[in-house]
């Protein structure tokens, strides 16, 4: 899996991939897509030439599609160990819906920051729940086998 989303100072092109377009559902093979400032910039035939000192990856048998959003989580509730997983899965955005608003709100500036890797976070805000109740929602602290199972 491809996954393209900090900015960097240098170009990327990923070459002769499938790119899925949902808008016009239609799939386009052997095509070029540039990423200039962390933004696709162009989608181009393969055989297009690539902006000089752009950094190159073979996209061959590959496909490329928009980033996925998942409408209603409480990150809260996965923790921190979730998020860089969201990204590995090809989810771009997240909207909770509902946890600990302070917690959340730190690991959106992380991530913003590129401290920390995980998707755009919306959120509606501090979860109306007992306090008491959000404590019991926040995992525990997971072992190391657990920890060392979730980031494979």
């Amino acid at each position: 899996m491809l996954v393209a989303c900090a900015a960097s100072a240098q170009a990327v092109v990923i070459t002769d991939v499938t790119v899925i377009n949902p808008r016009p559902r239609n799939v386009q093979a052997h095509r070029s897509v540039v990423i200039d400032a962390g933004r696709i910039r162009s989608i181009v035939a393969a055989s297009s030439r690539a902006p000089k000192d752009a950094r190159l990856i073979d996209g061959r048998k590959k496909f490329l599609i928009p980033g996925l959003w998942d409408a209603h989580v409480h990150l809260t509730k996965t923790g921190a160990l979730s998020l860089p997983l969201f990204v590995a899965n090809g989810v771009t955005g997240v909207r909770d819906m509902g946890s600990d608003l302070a917690e959340v709100a730190e690991w959106r500036a992380q991530i913003e920051r590129g401290e920390r890797i995980g998707p755009r976070i919306k959120t509606s805000g501090q979860i109306l729940e007992s306090s008491a109740n959000v404590e019991r929602m926040k995992p525990r602290e997971p072992s190391n086998r657990l920890t060392a199972f979730a980031l494979v």
